[in-house]
């Protein structure tokens, strides 16, 4: 065993623990890559949610992954680039001069 806490009463920290057990070997050799990303993740999108549901706060972790992965998706493609820095330039241009007025509205 890794700790000496070796009770385990929820059944999802008991999913979790057997999920280890079994696949200790693959974890330890991408251990680095995978706290890697959560650090990566983490220090991007906050570590905190001030949620107390615990269904919304995995929805939350779920929408900062997808996120990340969208974001290196587009970082890695030219075509990517290009709309990445076209939409900025965009944003760019429409918060530093006033929205037109809209008559009759």
């Amino acid at each position: 065993m890794d700790t000496i806490h070796t009770r385990v009463r929820n059944s999802g920290r008991l999913w979790a623990k057997g999920n280890y057990e079994e696949k200790r070997d693959i974890y330890k050799r991408n251990r680095y890559k995978v706290e890697q990303v959560i650090g990566i993740v983490k220090s991007r999108f906050g570590d905190r949610d001030k949620t107390k549901d615990f269904h919304v706060a995995s929805l939350y972790v779920l929408a900062r992954f997808v996120l990340y992965n969208l974001i290196i998706l587009v970082e890695r493609s030219r075509v990517g680039r290009f709309w990445l820095c076209f939409l900025s330039t965009l944003l760019e241009l429409a918060f530093k001069r006033p929205l037109p007025a809209t008559h009759g509205l």
